[in-house]
């Protein structure tokens, strides 16, 4: 081992650990946790975390979307077109919906899914109570998941963090996003 190595290494824990702190004031004290207790039949189940609005500025959970699939009750599907592309495949027309994924993992816990195979699809949604993040003081830690259903033929999962003011229904793959100071997390199921 090289001592680059062992210091990415070093880096990449400290960083992890410091995501994990950050977002425990975040979810309240005493509350339940994401993991509820096991059932008989060993199946894990989600519970909603309780997150306070004024201490975080994004988060979707997607509990009171799936009941009547109701994507667009705080996301903005884009009706932008590829400028690069003939019109038969420049439109972002993919189709979303909310549902578990194929392979669950936690009972009762949905997400944002993809429907349309071979189709360029975005979406975007506000920060919570519309107000901007203003990147002085305090870092902006992103974390997401993403499963690939049923794998991948080509393509890929991406977010863009918008300046305020930009217009989410022309979002596409040339929108100017903000990438200076932000940290993500990505985890592929």
């Amino acid at each position: 081992m090289n001592m680059k190595s062992d210091n990415f290494r070093w880096c990449s824990f400290l960083l992890l650990g410091t995501m994990v702190l950050s977002l425990y004031p975040a979810l309240g004290k005493g509350e339940s946790s994401i993991y509820d207790a096991l059932s008989d039949d060993h199946t894990e189940h989600y519970v909603t975390p309780t997150v306070d609005p004024s201490r975080v500025y994004f988060g979707e959970h997607f509990d009171d979307l799936f009941e009547h699939n109701d994507v667009e009750k705080r996301w903005i599907k884009s009706k932008a077109s590829k400028e690069d592309a003939t019109e038969d495949v420049a439109k972002y027309d993919g189709e979303w919906k909310i549902e578990q994924p194929i392979r669950i993992i936690l009972s009762g816990d949905y997400g944002l899914v993809l429907k349309s195979k071979a189709k360029h699809a975005a979406i975007a949604s506000h920060l919570l109570l519309n107000r901007p993040f203003v990147f002085q003081d305090k870092p902006f830690i992103l974390q997401y998941e993403v499963t690939l259903q049923e794998g991948q033929e080509c393509g890929g999962s991406y977010i863009k963090l918008l300046s305020d003011g930009n217009n989410t229904k022309d979002l596409k793959q040339v929108s100017k996003y903000f990438t200076s100071g932000i940290i993500a997390a990505i985890t592929h199921l």
